[in-house]
């Protein structure tokens, strides 16, 4: 029996160290459809497509609406319609963040959280497939983030990176002023994370996921232009 006990301890150490250590930070290569189209900024599930009224998200975390500010804490956007899209990366998503169009880094904001909240609810919801999936999720607007803004020609869009409990930190290896190109890497979120896209609302344009869609980033296309 202790044997067996040791083994089993064996294999447990093993896997969790080839993941830990190698899996967690793979990083497969992406083919990036040409053209306008907004693609993913991460892997995961989509886990809501909200439309964004005045600057306010209705998010199922509270009885009311809360606003847009709170989410990517950035001015530029609060006044603004839109579309707000959430990936919820799971332990075994590939981490690698990616940037969603072609443009420049017009704005780099980072936001500290006095204490994470863990994201196990939503991971638990989602496994499961039970939605809305961000029910009572305190977490999308309270704990530590990081955003980019990213202006191309067709649009400007923001790109906020949100830590778990457990995260070791977020990693954004793009600065104010810097060019990055449509599925390009800039950063990652360290053992668990979800990554949200802001899109200001705009003529011509066609949302191309659904809620319940797995995506890859820098691959799977969000939205597309019509003309």
């Amino acid at each position: 029996m202790l044997r067996l006990f040791l083994l089993a301890g064996g294999i447990y150490l093993a896997f969790f160290l080839f993941w830990r250590f190698f899996y967690f930070f793979r990083n497969p290569r992406r083919d990036i459809p040409k053209g306008d189209a907004i693609v993913a900024p991460a892997d995961g599930k989509v886990i809501y497509i909200q439309k964004v009224l005045k600057g306010q998200v209705p998010l199922a975390i509270k009885k009311s609406a809360i606003r847009l500010d709170e989410i990517i804490g950035l001015e530029e956007f609060k006044d603004h319609d839109g579309y707000l899209f959430g990936i919820f990366l799971s332990p075994f998503s590939v981490h690698r963040n990616r940037s969603p169009i072609a443009g420049r880094v017009i704005k780099k904001h980072y936001l500290r959280a006095p204490r994470n909240i863990t994201m196990l609810k939503i991971g638990f919801t989602s496994f499961f497939n039970l939605k809305p999936y961000e029910q009572d999720s305190e977490y999308i607007v309270r704990n530590e983030r990081n955003t980019i803004v990213i202006q191309g020609t067709r649009c400007t869009v923001a790109v906020t990176q949100i830590a778990d409990a457990w995260i070791n930190r977020i990693i954004c290896r793009i600065a104010e002023g810097e060019y990055l190109a449509k599925g390009e890497e800039f950063g990652l979120i360290r053992m668990g994370s979800q990554v949200d896209l802001f899109l200001p609302e705009q003529d011509a344009v066609k949302i191309q996921v659904e809620v319940g869609d797995t995506v890859y980033a820098g691959e799977t296309v969000l939205v597309s232009f019509d003309t």
